[in-house]
């Protein structure tokens, strides 16, 4: 019956044999589309085997590629997390809502508190200016020279 079905003859029939196993047991898909791609009577198992190695390093290229681009996106979030309060704290002066060195009225909690001393909003106690207008302030230092008259 095989005799009749004219199956075209196998030049190597090991080497179809080997490419039939090391084809079959390709898991990677985009290598499997390769060898499909330019698959022809003709292809020899090293050249299976040169598409497979090719299409596997171009996997692995790319894939460095775009972990390399991830973990430099990741350094730079990190970089402006860690840098970009310490900055500001040493620049500007207290907060005009609670005091606080280094934080802007605008992030303070406390804006739209009521002041207790002064019972105006916007600020605490604390950081009160009609309170520290209030107090007493030293007078100022007076000199006495002593006048030309005055003989020693």
């Amino acid at each position: 019956m095989a005799k009749s079905c004219n199956f075209p003859a196998i030049k190597d029939p090991l080497e179809e044999a080997v490419k039939t196993v090391f084809v079959c047991s390709i898991s990677n898909e985009t290598v499997l589309k390769a060898i499909f791609h330019k698959a022809s009577e003709e292809l020899k198992f090293e050249d299976i085997i040169d598409i497979a190695t090719e299409v596997e390093e171009a996997s692995k290229a790319a894939k460095a590629q775009l972990d390399s681009t991830n973990s430099e996106n990741v350094f730079i979030v990190k970089g402006k997390r860690n840098t970009s309060r310490s900055p500001r704290a040493n620049n500007m002066g207290p907060c005009f809502s609670c005091g606080k060195i280094g934080l802007l009225r605008q992030e303070c909690r406390y804006r739209d508190t009521t002041c207790y001393y002064c019972n105006k909003k916007g600020h605490t106690e604390k950081s009160c200016k009609s309170k520290g207008s209030k107090k007493t302030r030293p007078t100022p230092y007076t000199s006495k020279f002593i006048s030309s008259n005055t003989v020693f």
